[in-house]
């Protein structure tokens, strides 16, 4: 039985013939080698590249500057620590210049901070430090209400935080971390 089905599925299939245009393309196609078709893939690379280049110059930034703000945290919180210790200073100054000569060690020179000239602090000295694991200053500062702070600073060279100033308070300390005259600095001072 299923030999008479065999002979008639075969007997249908050679009693058809392809249309004379679609005999002719086939033969062309054989002639001619494959038509240079685009897949959908290579179609879409151009798009796909200018998408992936999009989404790293957005996230590139944001990257650095995830960074930037984690490490500039990390430092007030070294710096909220120094100012709770409560270390005396080594070196009574009550001027910068005073300070710049007696401290010769650092490898660069502790500055007047343009952002406290507002807040009307008094130096009263300076004893030597670390931050971020760089030789630093620790600068202490009484302000126009009598408190106690404190002003850090270190070289800015390969240190990646924000140009803006960013403020944190931390264990009720107000920790202020900006970058200004070639030095990272770090005030410290009662909430």
């Amino acid at each position: 039985m299923s030999s008479d089905l065999d002979r008639h599925v075969k007997e249908y299939y050679e009693s058809k013939r392809l249309p004379p245009q679609t005999v002719e393309d086939l033969r062309a196609l054989v002639a001619g080698g494959p038509k240079a078709r685009r897949s959908r893939v290579v179609r879409w690379l151009p798009v796909a590249a200018v998408a992936a280049l999009v989404s790293l110059a957005i996230a590139i930034p944001f990257s650095r500057h995830a960074a930037a703000n984690r490490l500039s945290e990390r430092i007030a919180r070294e710096a909220a620590r120094i100012y709770s210790q409560h270390l005396r200073v080594e070196i009574a100054a009550a001027d910068y210049a005073t300070l710049r000569t007696r401290m010769k060690s650092l490898g660069f020179v502790p500055v007047e901070s343009a952002n406290l000239a507002p807040m009307r602090m008094r130096l009263i000295g300076a004893r030597y430090t670390s931050l971020a694991g760089r030789p630093a200053v620790q600068l202490e500062l009484i302000d126009a209400k009598g408190e106690l702070c404190t002003l850090i600073q270190t070289t800015a060279e390969d240190v990646q935080i924000a140009n803006r100033q960013a403020q944190y308070q931390i264990d009720g300390l107000l920790i202020d971390v900006w970058k200004e005259k070639g030095l990272v600095m770090v005030l410290a001072r009662p909430a």
